[in-house]
């Protein structure tokens, strides 16, 4: 069960469904985020393959800002329903993690990302 759902789902329509996982890292009053060409992300990312949320989660991070990462608890999850102008009809489905950036062991594979 998805504990908030943003916007509806149009019957009918065939949507693109991703799941992610994504860990909020605190330190004070500061929560570490990334910055890309986009705009400012969280960490994490959508699952590839067989990967569960803690593997996807520890795998974006390496490659957002080459830093492991120990992921302590579980939030929330939540799922949207719109019109993505490049995927069409869109519905990602998102879960929450609580955790700490660990150590940097490598530089960052995807180089556009700033943490």
């Amino acid at each position: 069960m998805v504990d908030k759902t943003f916007g509806e789902k149009v019957e009918g329509n065939a949507y693109y469904d991703r799941l992610g996982a994504y860990l909020i890292c605190m330190d004070g009053d500061k929560a570490a985020v990334v910055k890309t060409p986009k705009g400012y992300f969280l960490l994490g990312g959508g699952l590839e393959g067989n990967e569960n949320h803690m593997d996807c989660i520890k795998r974006e991070i390496l490659e957002e800002t080459g830093f492991t990462a120990n992921v302590h608890s579980y939030i929330c999850s939540a799922e949207e329903y719109w019109l993505h102008k490049e995927l069409g009809y869109f519905h990602p489905v998102q879960y929450y993690y609580y955790g700490e950036l660990v150590e940097k062991i490598v530089e960052p594979v995807e180089i556009d990302h700033k943490l």
